[in-house]
């Protein structure tokens, strides 16, 4: 058994710099400060390594959608794509990037459609779907015992699904 060749892998991230939810920058630290961590404490001890590329989404899903193809065809070791922070931009990416069978994880898409593993084979997240987000406003709003309550919501993909969750 001899010992394993190093393996280095890419990560692509998609954060908003610039647009709409803007800044990114403390998700882009943590992101690279989880990939520093996991380098220094496991990378050498398991011949693996990674690196994260930072890439401007400006919150627009043909921005992040070229950046993950420019991403696809450029990097020989792209693992997946982490990001991004909006439920659209997210399903736009993934339509690009389960083609290629890239994994994409996302911090921050919530929507309800996201979980539909046959339209978005390749996508995870690290937080809960907004149906879950809707019973905790309900249950939030019971607790004082209103009977009514405005709600304001977007049009896109994160309004819809949060408001009929």
């Amino acid at each position: 058994f001899g010992q394993q060749a190093p393996q280095h892998y890419v990560l692509d991230g998609l954060f908003p710099f610039t647009g709409r939810l803007a800044p990114a920058a403390s998700r882009a630290a943590g992101a690279l400060l989880a990939v520093s961590q996991w380098n220094e404490k496991y990378g050498q001890a398991r011949n693996v390594t990674f690196s994260l590329l930072l890439g401007d989404t400006r919150n627009n899903e043909f921005e992040a959608a070229k950046r993950t193809v420019e991403a696809i065809h450029d990097e020989e070791s792209l693992l997946g794509v982490v990001g991004a922070s909006r439920s659209s931009v997210s399903a736009f990416v993934n339509s690009v990037a389960a083609t290629h069978g890239v994994l994409q994880v996302s911090f921050a898409s919530t929507a309800k459609e996201l979980s539909n593993k046959d339209q978005y084979p390749t996508f995870c997240r690290t937080v809960p779907p907004d149906v879950q987000q809707s019973k905790a406003l309900i249950h939030f709003f019971s607790s004082f015992g209103w009977q009514r309550i405005g709600l304001l919501s977007a049009t896109d993909t994160y309004g819809q699904s949060l408001t009929t969750g």
